[in-house]
């Protein structure tokens, strides 16, 4: 299996344009070009999960534009949503869901992998910047929330889609990729999604998952803690 981003990119159709090179990495998208991102990937995402298989590939290199302006998944690039340890390419940290970047069991991959990965994506378009790694996010998140921000040009339901789309723990997160598009006026949600489990005892506490993370190598501890 490729272990870096241009092992995986390397045979994409050279017409294809990954969004760091199009308007859309500039910070400048309209709200507008955003929908239509989502409405692309949509039915390209479900074909994953339909097959238990999240994409899990999240970068402002790894999503493509192609001549016409739809956007694009890498073809042939999925892991099952079986743990299989650590899951995350370098380079994708920051776009990559917490359960991705540890081998505990209890945080389960699903749908709601690649809606964390599409939302940090949306944040990345709106911002002009990388967001916050997640693991750096559980040790002290500095993230701010897009709908308190309110950066202009976009509605409030649609930055708080962003966000709720972006939280950490998965049983809290929106759960498939139709309730995303449908938080967002896009689409019907589809019923009997699964739904992302809570941590053992409920929703881990932050410093907890940190602790976890920090012991397997995943994250250094934080500074000024012995």
């Amino acid at each position: 299996m490729a272990t870096s981003l241009q092992d995986l990119i390397s045979n994409v159709d050279p017409s294809w344009q990954p969004l760091d090179k199009t308007g859309l990495g500039t910070g400048s998208a309209s709200q507008g070009q955003l929908e239509d991102l989502v409405l692309d990937l949509l039915p390209q995402l479900k074909a994953l999960h339909a097959q238990q298989r999240a994409y899990g590939l999240w970068s402002m290199q790894t999503v493509f534009l192609d001549p016409v302006g739809r956007a694009k998944l890498l073809p042939g690039v999925s892991q099952p949503f079986v743990k299989q340890g650590n899951h995350v390419v370098p380079g994708t940290e920051p776009f990559s869901a917490i359960e991705l970047q540890t081998d505990d069991a209890a945080w389960r991959i699903g749908p709601w992998t690649d809606v964390y990965g599409l939302g940090a994506l949306l944040r990345a378009m709106i911002c002009g910047q990388t967001p916050q790694s997640p693991v750096r996010r559980f040790v002290k998140d500095t993230q701010e929330p897009l709908a308190a921000a309110a950066p202009a040009g976009y509605s409030r339901q649609f930055l708080r889609t962003v966000d709720l789309s972006t939280v950490l723990q998965s049983a809290l997160r929106l759960q498939s990729i139709d309730e995303l598009s449908a938080m967002m006026g896009l689409s019907a949600a589809s019923p009997g999604m699964p739904v992302a489990p809570s941590a053992p005892g409920g929703i881990a506490v932050a410093g907890a998952v940190a602790g976890g993370l920090a012991a397997q190598g995943i994250l250094s501890p934080a500074p000024g803690r012995g």
